[in-house]
C-alpha cells in the first residue's frame, strides 16, 4: 500500500511536469522537494 501512495503521487507530479512548458530542470527539482516531502510526511504517519 505504502509503494501504491508513492507510486501515486510520483506519477501526478509526473504529469504536471511534462503538461507545463516550463524549464524542465526547475520543475524537477520543484518535484522533486515535494515528492520528498509527501514522502517523508506518509513516513511520520507511520512512525
Amino acid at each position: 500500500v505504502k509503494k501504491y501512495k508513492e507510486n501515486k503521487f510520483f506519477d501526478m507530479d509526473l504529469k504536471i511536469l511534462f503538461d507545463e512548458k516550463k524549464d524542465v530542470s526547475e520543475k524537477w527539482t520543484k518535484f522533486v522537494e515535494k515528492r520528498d516531502a509527501l514522502i517523508s510526511k506518509e513516513k511520520k504517519k507511520e512512525l
